[in-house]
């Protein structure tokens, strides 16, 4: 069967296995703004997630071999996964990507033209490629790819594998202002043909490439490491074109570029965190190391408005940096870091580190708004990872997404989002309406046999004002009123009788002199321009 005929079979059978399940929109808390609800993609591990200008959301993982879903024809291994989602939480359109062997999505990205880019890795000799890309073809055990979508994903426009004789797969994938698609990952492979630098240095190296928007041309192919063990895990395109790639690495002579993070620039752990500003041209503007004594390990890195590189993932080192006033609790488990990275790689911007006593808290992703509040969303095992706005204490294993303000001192909202299962959220992104897409899937069990399900979850974080209430006699004619808005930090706007909206701060307004009489006055908060929850209305009479 060739690839144009299975897609169409293929995509004919997923809409059968994926489930639209909404749930209905719950609050943390009485009056709390965060309300949740859920798309169900059944049975599949989701791994990463975007959305596009007209809020669909591109979901990619790999669908598991599972008697349920045929995904191959043939049955003999998993694939990719694509699936679009409407804002309202209903399947759109949706396709496997693969070969007759296994294969697998791992990363997805929106062009500004509306096409879907997916990454991720192969095994499969009859993996759909297209002609005259610059790839290097089917070589090794197993190679990562990358194949661009139309926006309905009827078909591929373009697809390339990169590779060489030994295992190589792709872990994070970008677009950069100028439309080139960034690539990062791990190469086991000698022979991966590189355009600067050194071929394969270690046990295992993480490697950068970058092709044009049509994948004809690779500029860059280049390959970061040292003696021992490393990777890249994700990177973010820089406005003016380039990237900052950020990895895990377990060798002492990791190639650093620069003075480092406050003039720090040594490995120091059984496992460091590495971070490296990448120009168009392949070379290496610096690349520093982070992290402490135990493990440390970066899975997410988005820009803030200021160009600060804004890392997370997961840390075992108690002496891990950490700037912020959130308290970090003295325990073995691993927490989760936020941190952000100065432009020129030489300043640690911020650093929060948020996990507990009692289990494992790691994060996954990371979204940052305009006014650099991250958003940034794993999971825990800890019962006491830190929450602000919730109904209650995580349970083991959850889901566990916060809003961080851009100092990095503040949890403007943190929250335990749980299931039946075992949760896990390893993607995320922030779209144009404000809502949080989360994307993951969910462990349970049925006698001695594992189920998988994966999901997509949308937060909506619009600020509530809560507690309007007036104060003093009812003879004042300018009277004030006091109110609090649930998200720690929200911008308030409050008015009176259809007056124009004016801001009000520290939860008072006091009005202009009034006549007696009937009278209304309304407080809205907001945490995006133009973007406003619900609001508090309080008629009231001057006598």
């Amino acid at each position: 069967m060739n690839h144009r005929t299975r897609a169409t079979v293929v995509a004919a059978a997923v809409l059968t296995a994926v489930t639209s399940l909404p749930v209905s929109a719950t609050a943390a808390e009485p009056g709390s703004p965060i309300s949740v609800s859920e798309t169900r993609l059944v049975p599949a591990a989701v791994a990463d997630v975007a959305v596009a200008r007209d809020g669909t959301v591109y979901v990619v993982g790999t669908a598991l071999n599972d008697e349920s879903l045929e995904h191959d024809g043939s049955g003999l291994g998993d694939d990719a996964f694509v699936v679009a989602v409407r804002p309202n939480g209903s399947v759109r359109d949706s396709r496997f990507l693969g070969g007759s062997a296994a294969d697998g999505g791992t990363s997805v990205a929106v062009r500004a033209d509306g096409r879907v880019v997916v990454a991720g890795q192969t095994y499969s000799d009859d993996f759909p490629t297209t002609a005259g890309t610059a790839g290097t073809g089917r070589k090794g055990n197993a190679d990562a790819f990358v194949t661009v979508l139309k926006p309905d994903l009827s078909s591929v426009v373009t697809s390339t594998i990169v590779g060489g004789v030994n295992p190589d797969s792709a872990e994070g994938l970008a677009i950069d202002g100028k439309g080139w698609l960034w690539l990062t990952g791990r190469t086991d492979s000698p022979d991966l043909p590189v355009t600067d630098g050194p071929a394969l240095g270690g046990d295992g190296d993480a490697f950068v490439a970058a092709f044009g928007p049509d994948l004809t041309t690779r500029p860059v192919t280049r390959v970061l490491g040292g003696t021992s063990l490393d990777q890249g895990m994700a990177v973010v395109g820089l406005p003016r074109g380039g990237a900052v790639v950020v990895g895990e690495t377990s060798s002492a002579d990791f190639p650093t570029v620069g003075a480092g993070l406050g003039g720090v620039n040594a490995y120091q752990g059984m496992a460091d965190a590495w971070a490296a500003r990448m120009t168009r041209s392949g070379a290496v503007s610096w690349a520093s190391l982070f992290g402490g004594g135990g493990t440390d390990t970066p899975y997410d890195v988005a820009l803030d408005p200021a160009g600060n590189a804004v890392v997370v993932g997961r840390t075992r080192s108690m002496t891990f940096p950490r700037t912020s006033d959130i308290p970090r609790p003295a325990s073995d488990y691993e927490a989760g870091f936020a941190l952000a990275i100065s432009p020129a790689g030489d300043t640690l911007r911020r650093s929060t580190v948020l996990g507990g006593t009692t289990g494992v808290t790691q994060l996954h992703s990371v979204s940052v708004d305009e006014h650099g509040n991250a958003f940034v969303a794993g999971f825990t095992y800890a019962t006491d990872a830190p929450t602000a706005h919730a109904s209650g204490l995580a349970m083991a294993g959850d889901v566990y997404v916060a809003e961080v303000d851009r100092t990095g001192d503040v949890l403007r909202w943190a929250i335990p989002v749980g299931g039946l299962g075992n949760q896990r959220g390893y993607a995320s992104a922030l779209g144009r309406d404000g809502r949080l897409v989360v994307a993951g899937f969910e462990e349970s069990s049925a006698g001695t046999k594992s189920l998988y399900s994966g999901g997509v979850r949308w937060l909506d974080s619009r600020p509530a004002v809560t507690g309007l209430a007036r104060t003093g006699k009812a003879s004042d004619r300018t009277p004030t009123f006091v109110f609090q808005t649930d998200v720690t930090g929200a911008r308030t706007q409050c008015r009176v009788d259809g007056k124009p909206w004016k801001a009000c701060t520290n939860g008072r307004f006091t009005t202009p002199r009034l006549s007696a009489g009937k009278h209304t006055v309304k407080v809205r908060a907001t945490d995006l321009p133009g973007r406003y929850g619900p609001t508090a209305s309080k008629g009231f009479v001057v006598r």
